[in-house]
């Protein structure tokens, strides 16, 4: 059976009208975090209620007040930004996030990750209101936009014949109906599909954590005495092994080291809770860093807060520097105010396609049942 362009467009319209609900939904919930760094500060104003000073408060007391404020749950990690002016954040493993004032150590915001209007969107985007498995559908949208809709759309928008490419990325005005509106989908795809395209496959990793964490790798790190052999499996029934808090005065090392061991960070994530016989992690991005995802990995000791252990982002392997440059250009954090315009376009553009599409699947007329055949003899009777 030859395969002519006939026999995709069916698959490429019910792979759109099925799957392609997943893509919509995800693009339609980009489009409101397309812009989220300029305009956080401004919807939650005490977010950007921090303050530059030479002699920050220690973090161990910003971990401590915020504990004591949340007592039902164990800070996570502790994020801070500087030079940008910006509050330092605690972060608790239920999610809920305190903001500080570096400079006095008072608390300036409270909100939950998915609260409020970024939050609840990003909740949408990720699929995480469906728990387990709403990162698989998103991963199955972008691999449907990346396969079916961007890919083979390519190929049936593909001039043939005396059509040019002219005419292909231009709208014919004179058409009307369903013809109007195929021209419109497939004119706007066009333009739209290199952006989508982008957006869809910086998602695939991010939506499906195994290829995740084989992107990433595992970095062994093994803390000072402890045994070369690798710690026994728990027994059924003991549960999951529990994070153990750092103490104040681990936390304030720890910092001291990272300080030490990085240039100008403009980002340090510091988690001061680990699992036993695992060494607390960080990560800082450097202030020269080619894009604002760029981790150079840092391991601390729990017992005293001494490095361990460091992985410049320039020196790390292939697939864990295009995993993070996958999740900046995912998150419009490359090319700075034009990269978010064009990814803002490119799920403008998915939206616009989906909308068309379903309109001229309703502006199909349905076919007219045919009549029965009516045999010789009894149009001869």
């Amino acid at each position: 059976m030859k395969l002519t362009r006939r026999t995709w467009i069916p698959v490429h319209r019910w792979s759109g009208l099925t799957l392609g609900l997943i893509l919509i939904f995800s693009a339609f919930t980009g489009l409101g975090l397309a812009f989220r760094t300029q305009l956080e500060g401004m919807v939650y104003p005490g977010m950007g209620a921090g303050q530059n000073c030479a002699a920050p408060v220690a973090l161990s007391r910003m971990a401590q007040t915020a504990q004591q404020a949340h007592p039902q749950s164990k800070v996570d990690y502790l994020r801070v930004k500087l030079g940008s002016g910006l509050p330092t954040a605690v972060r608790f493993f239920d999610k809920e996030t305190y903001y500080f004032n570096a400079c006095n150590g008072s608390i300036v915001a409270q909100q939950s990750r998915y609260d409020g209007f970024f939050g609840f969107t990003e909740w949408l985007h990720k699929g995480a209101w469906i728990k387990e498995i709403g990162g698989i559908i998103m991963g199955i949208g972008a691999l449907t936009c990346v396969l079916m809709l961007a890919g083979l759309g390519i190929y049936l928008w593909w001039p043939r014949g005396p059509r040019t490419f002219k005419q292909a990325l231009t709208i014919d005005n004179r058409a009307k109906g369903k013809a109007y509106t195929l021209g419109l989908h497939r004119t706007v795809g066009a333009w739209a599909v290199a952006p989508l395209f982008l957006s869809a496959i910086t998602g695939i990793p991010i939506a499906f954590e195994p290829l995740q964490k084989a992107m990433i790798g595992k970095e062994h790190v093994r803390l000072p005495g402890a045994p070369k052999t690798a710690a026994p499996k728990m027994a059924a029934g003991e549960g999951k092994a529990k994070w153990i808090p750092a103490s104040d005065a681990v936390i304030d090392a720890t910092w001291a080291g990272i300080m030490a061991k990085t240039h100008q960070p403009s980002e340090v994530l510091f988690h001061v809770a680990h699992k036993p016989g695992e060494p607390l992690e960080i990560y800082a991005i450097d202030g020269n860093a080619p894009h604002a995802q760029a981790r150079s990995m840092i391991y601390a000791d729990p017992a005293d807060g001494a490095i361990i252990k460091t992985r410049p982002y320039d020196s790390a392997a292939f697939t864990y520097r295009l995993y993070y440059w996958m999740l900046a250009l995912h998150n419009g954090l490359v090319g700075g105010l034009p990269g978010q315009i064009i990814l803002f376009l490119g799920c403008a553009g998915a939206v616009f396609m989906g909308v068309t599409g379903v309109m001229s699947y309703l502006q199909t007329p349905a076919k007219k049942a045919r009549k029965p055949a009516v045999a010789r003899s009894e149009r001869m009777a």
